[in-house]
């Protein structure tokens, strides 16, 4: 419901919604915990959890979860460095 609302700002879409919803979940409990299909996918890519609240149990905290999701969500986009996947496989 929330993001259906972002999208209704001028400009935008679906994915600057979900971006945004994202990154503000550190400041705003109506977005926490948030884990969307890219972050998901490379989460089970990498052999971790790829459901929300088993990562955010991995996580720790509100913050690491957030930087978790920003870093899987690049790991989706850019792929995991070799040195990711190498300590993901320990």
């Amino acid at each position: 419901m929330v993001l259906k609302r972002l999208t209704g700002a001028k400009g935008l879409g679906k994915v600057g919604a979900s971006i945004f919803a994202r990154e503000a979940q550190l400041v705003w409990d109506v977005f926490y915990p948030r884990a969307d299909g890219p972050a998901l996918k490379a989460a089970e890519r990498l052999d971790l959890p790829a459901e929300t609240e088993p990562l955010v149990a991995l996580a720790g905290s509100r913050e690491r979860f957030v930087r978790l999701m920003a870093a899987l969500t690049r790991a989706a986009l850019d792929g995991p460095a070799p040195a990711v996947s190498d300590a993901a496989r320990r």
